[in-house]
């Protein structure tokens, strides 16, 4: 793989991303929990996009022009040690063929650049299409 790049997902990333999603629910090996339907991950999707700053985000990892991964960031309010709004690194996932290539250190590392707060990115959707400062976006 020539290069993996992350980034923050928007509505054009919709279908490839529920694609994913769907191998990552099929390939659980938890029997007690149902799987969603595709609706379902659709109508989660759209809402995550429609509110980031309050629902959290989605990163995905693409590897020479192809989705190879995804990340949910949600947000959490804690009351312990740091009170205030955190950034918990939900569900991962990678798909087989792109394993072992660094993608979840990846994502990791953008997760923690982005709770200290030393990058900004590019959130687009409905409404929101501008560079938003990760301090508003994460710590409020």
């Amino acid at each position: 793989m020539s290069s993996i790049t992350i980034h923050v997902a928007n509505e054009t990333d919709i279908s490839e991303l529920i694609s994913l999603m769907r191998i990552y629910c099929d390939q659980s090996d938890e029997p007690h929990v149902p799987k969603p339907i595709n609706d379902d991950l659709l109508h989660l999707c759209h809402q995550i996009f429609q509110d980031p700053e309050h629902e959290g985000i989605y990163l995905i990892a693409r590897g020479d022009h192809h989705m190879i991964g995804f990340a949910s960031l949600f947000w959490s309010w804690p009351f312990t040690h740091y009170p205030g709004r955190r950034a918990i690194l939900s569900d991962l996932f990678v798909i087989s063929d792109a394993r072992g290539e660094g993608v979840a250190y990846y994502f990791k590392l953008v997760k923690n650049k982005l709770v200290n707060d030393k990058l900004f990115i590019r959130l687009s959707g409905k409404q929101l299409s501008k560079i938003i400062p990760l301090k508003k976006l994460i710590n409020n």
